[in-house]
């Protein structure tokens, strides 16, 4: 079976970051540091391979670093954008100058997004974003907005931040500086003693909707900037088999389907659906889910094998030469995903125990039971 040529692929483009996130790998494997910190990935070698990739969108995410702390970062984007390409950059944006951003806003479209990781207020959120910094993230958004590019305020819900007040401080403080879309995402992964309550949530989300509805609806509705309130939710209930063809993810109990929610993955309805007991292989059979390169300049098959990625290689049996094939420095995009190590892992979903927690049903039972103690 030939391994499915998605439209998007995630590029992480170094391991570095400023901020201490506690569910961020890079906090719990600290004591890993060694094995996953191999710096930036080569900006040359990158725009090589990216030239003949057949991608049409690019995600500047990462598992462990934040993108935005490229030393070349700007060469990266010139790149991307001079090969026909669209890009997300999702990072906490803090700690680079206003040139900096300048130069990113000089090089967008309006089918680009910049994407701010906020969760709660100016005076909250580094409960969860540790270090981050309010003023340089602002210089950011403002820097961007002055060109009017698409800059997006993502803001996760924890118990510390989802109060009606607070996601309204937020919602009015985006507003002002010019922000263009305002996203709140539920998410079962929170830390310890930060899950959110289903029924407070919904209520205070309820007021917030309403909030949003009466100041488009105002006289004063030409000075909202924030023209889209995205309530996006990461399912708890994984995912459900219900015939080869369909699929289905539950939305989690108590949630309003009225609501505009994302991030449900499409079937690819002409995909050769990977049948197997245990696993649901995204990789295989999601409608263009994104690939994942890392840091080191690594393809693979999707952001989850990169952390922990060397016990995911020993489990399939992944050798230091195979581990080669994957390389984009040394290898085509059509050599990587016909070489040996994805070879073993086309064969192997059943086996490895990362598909199984990520999508089987492993999954599925600690979703449901995470939902469980939560309600």
């Amino acid at each position: 079976m030939q391994f499915p040529k998605s439209k998007r692929v995630e590029l992480e483009l170094t391991s570095k970051c400023t901020i201490i996130c506690p569910n961020c790998p890079r906090t719990y494997q600290a004591d890993k540091r060694h094995l996953w910190d191999n710096g930036h990935i080569d900006a040359d070698k990158l725009i090589d391979f990216l030239k003949l990739l057949p991608v049409n969108y690019v995600q500047l995410t990462g598992a462990y670093g934040d993108g935005i702390y490229h030393p070349h970062l700007v060469k990266v984007i010139k790149a991307i954008k001079e090969a026909n390409l669209n890009f997300n950059m999702d990072t906490n944006g803090s700690y680079r100058k206003a040139t900096d951003w300048e130069q990113i806003a000089d090089l967008m479209t309006d089918k680009d997004l910049i994407t701010f990781s906020i969760d709660g207020t100016p005076e909250n959120f580094t409960q969860y974003r540790v270090n981050a910094d309010w003023p340089s993230i602002k210089i950011g958004i403002e820097t961007l907005a002055k060109q009017n590019k698409p800059i997006r305020w993502k803001y996760i819900v924890f118990k510390y931040n989802c109060s009606y007040e607070d996601m309204k401080t937020a919602y009015d403080i985006a507003n002002r500086i010019g922000v263009t879309q305002f996203e709140i995402i539920d998410t079962h992964r929170a830390p310890v003693g930060q899950l959110v309550d289903k029924k407070e949530f919904n209520k205070n989300l309820d007021q917030l909707e309403l909030y949003v509805d009466n100041l488009k609806n105002s006289s004063d509705s030409q000075k909202t900037k924030v023209t889209n309130l995205t309530v996006n939710v990461t399912p708890r209930t994984g995912m459900v088999k219900k015939n080869k063809k369909e699929w289905v993810v539950p939305l989690p109990e108590d949630t309003k389907e009225t609501r505009p929610y994302s991030r449900i993955p499409e079937v690819d309805a002409e995909a050769d659906i990977v049948e197997t007991k245990n696993v649901y292989p995204q990789c295989m059979n999601v409608k263009d889910y994104p690939h994942f390169i890392t840091s080191e300049g690594l393809f693979l098959p999707c952001c989850f094998m990169r952390v922990d990625q060397q016990n995911w290689f020993d489990q399939l049996g992944i050798t230091k030469q195979d581990i080669e094939s994957m390389s984009i420095y040394k290898h085509t995009y059509e050599e990587i995903i016909n070489g040996p190590a994805f070879k073993k892992i086309m064969n192997n979903f059943e086996n490895l125990e990362l598909c199984k927690m990520t999508c089987g049903k492993k999954s599925i039972a600690r979703s449901e039971k995470d939902a469980g103690q939560e309600m």
